[in-house]
């Protein structure tokens, strides 16, 4: 049950056109919503492109705010995406690598 409330999911196109800029949403829990709550939830969220990172988001404190995040992003070759998230009780979990190809 905690891998079910803490590998992040990716939800990204699977093809996309150089250049263009494409939404990717991180969610974290990939059967189960994680918690959110005043001594729970998840403190960040990374994004990497190819390894490398790209973009991250920071939650102050738990009970505000959902165990998601959208990143806006444009790609100019076909890249893998992947996702990190830190729970303040349960530590770093990785999600599985997604692969968008470009046009």
């Amino acid at each position: 049950m905690l891998e079910q409330k803490h590998v992040p999911a990716i939800e990204a196109p699977d093809k996309v056109k150089a250049g263009d800029w494409f939404d990717v949403t991180v969610k974290v829990g990939f059967m189960v919503e994680h918690p959110s709550t005043p001594g729970h939830w998840i403190t960040g969220i990374k994004l990497l492109l190819n390894g490398m990172e790209a973009a991250e988001t920071k939650f102050a404190t738990g009970g505000l705010t959902s165990s998601s995040a959208t990143f806006r992003i444009r790609l100019e070759k076909t890249s893998t995406v992947e996702a990190v998230e830190h729970c303040n009780l349960h530590g770093i979990w990785i999600s599985d690598a997604v692969q968008v190809k470009v046009a």
